[in-house]
C-alpha cells in the first residue's frame, strides 16, 4: 500500500495530492510545474490499494470523499466476511 500526501503549492496557492512511497521526494506541483515551491500538508488516510488519483480538492470535501471510500470498502469486506463459511 503507497500513502497519499497532500501538497500545498505555494506558487498557484492550490493543494492537490499525490501518491508515492516515503522515499521519493516531491519537488514539483503537478498544475504550474513550479519547482521548489511545495509544502506537505496534514492529509487522510488512502485505504485502498487500486485506487491511483490526483485531485485537487478543499480539504472538507477531501475527508467526505475518503470517508465515503472508507465506508464502501467496510461494506466489500462485510459482504466477503458474510459469504465465507467456517467450520469448528
Amino acid at each position: 500500500m503507497v500513502p497519499k500526501y497532500s501538497y500545498w503549492c505555494k506558487h498557484c496557492d492550490k493543494i492537490y495530492e499525490r501518491v508515492h512511497s516515503l522515499s521519493d521526494e516531491h519537488h514539483q506541483c503537478i498544475l504550474c510545474k513550479q519547482k521548489g515551491e511545495q509544502e506537505r500538508v496534514p492529509s487522510s488516510f488512502y485505504l485502498s490499494h487500486s485506487k491511483f488519483y490526483t485531485t485537487i480538492q478543499k480539504p472538507g470535501e477531501l475527508v467526505k470523499q475518503t470517508i465515503k471510500e472508507a465506508k464502501e470498502d467496510l461494506k466489500i469486506s462485510q459482504a466477503d466476511l458474510k459469504d465465507r463459511t467456517y467450520e469448528n
